[in-house]
Order: C-alpha cells, then sequence, then structure tokens
C-alpha cells in the first residue's frame, strides 16, 4: 500500500517541529492532524503568513501568545504529540493491522525525519515503518534519464495537477499522490514502448 504524506513543520538548523501532518493512500483514505504541542511561537515570517492561515493560528505579536481558532471543525484537528504519533501507526497499518508500505514525499527529507521523531529514537520506531522513503523528484529524475525522454521534473509538472491549499499539508499530501499517478502513467508508457523494442544488454568476459 502506498502511502502519500507531507508536513509542515518549524525548524531552525537544530530542530524540526511538527505542525500538521497529512496523509492519503492509494484507496483515497485520509489523516491530518494538527500538533497541539507545536512551540507554534517559534515559527519565522514565512511559517506565520503561509502555514498559520489554513489552520486558524493568529500570533498576537503584542502580547506574544497564540490565538487559536474557534471553528470546531479545526479544533478537532488539534491533538496532543502522542494522540497523533499512535494515529499515524494505526493509519499505516490499515484495517488489517499490518501490511506491505511504501511511504511517499514530494522533496520529503525533513516531513519524514519530523514523522520518525514523532516516536523519538529509530529504535523506538514502529515495526511498520520502513527505515527509509520515497521521494516524487527522486523518481521523476529517474524516468528523465532513460533513453532520451524528457520529463516532468517539478518545475513542469502539469498545472492540473497542482492544489491551492497554502501550504496545508493534507492538500500537499493529496497533490503527492497526483504527481505520483502522473508520473505513473510515464512510467507505464516507457515500459510498453521498451517492450516493444529489441534491447541490447551490455556484454561481460
Amino acid at each position: 500500500m502506498k502511502i502519500f504524506i507531507d508536513t509542515e513543520f518549524i525548524e531552525d538548523g537544530k530542530t524540526i517541529d511538527l505542525i500538521s501532518i497529512g496523509m492519503i493512500n492509494e484507496d483515497g483514505e485520509e489523516y491530518y492532524a494538527i500538533n497541539l504541542d507545536c512551540k507554534f511561537d517559534r515559527a519565522n515570517d514565512w511559517v506565520k503568513e503561509n502555514v498559520f492561515p489554513p489552520i486558524g493560528i493568529k500570533l498576537e505579536k503584542e502580547f506574544n501568545y497564540i490565538k487559536f481558532p474557534k471553528e470546531k471543525t479545526l479544533l478537532d484537528y488539534y491533538k496532543n504529540k502522542p494522540v497523533i504519533a499512535k494515529e499515524v501507526e494505526l493509519f499505516l497499518r490499515g484495517n488489517n493491522g499490518d501490511r506491505d508500505i511504501e511511504i511517499w514525499c514530494d522533496y520529503g527529507h525533513y516531513d519524514y525525519v519530523v514523522i520518525c521523531q514523532l516516536y523519538g529514537k529509530m529504535i523506538n520506531l514502529p515495526n511498520i515503518f520502513p527505515y527509509y522513503f520515497n521521494d516524487i523528484q527522486s523518481l521523476a529524475r529517474q524516468l528523465s534519464r532513460i533513453k532520451n525522454y524528457q520529463v516532468l521534473l517539478n518545475s513542469i509538472l502539469p498545472e492540473d495537477l497542482e492544489i491551492d491549499g497554502n501550504h496545508n499539508a493534507l492538500l500537499g499530501a493529496k497533490s503527492c499522490k497526483l504527481r505520483y499517478e502522473y508520473l505513473e502513467t510515464m512510467l507505464t508508457s516507457i515500459q510498453n514502448v521498451l517492450s516493444d523494442e529489441r534491447i541490447d544488454l551490455p556484454k561481460f568476459s
């Protein structure tokens, strides 16, 4: 089962503090949560302007405190970190309690680190977690090296795959899924072409 993940976070070069996490699997099941334990007051101006509005947070500069949203639809997503950690594990395991999964991110280096840190040390990761993740950008680059096939790095992915979510983690995960599906279609096309051609394999003496 492929799981597509995106996060929003605060980082200062030393620590990565989870703000929110969004996930969607290949069957379309979704998960979204906002970290109530996040130190929101450590956010830089870019995060305040681009990440806070979708989750209803306002930082009152005059009084240096966080103003949380009043809308219940948003507040329901606010959860403590241990709760998020448990729910993420349950989502990855699925209804059967255990399954083979692939985790996919887009530019996901920080995303996967901050997700794994929900569980502390690496040895504490639930056994459902792979020790690696797959990145959309890596797949795109690998496809671009097949023959002379010019493919779709992030800057030239079709515009209709972009989801305008103002840096919302769930919409980011959905966008990741759409990007993967687009790349998978290209991969299938390439495989069909190569299967119809005679391929000369290298000879070893």
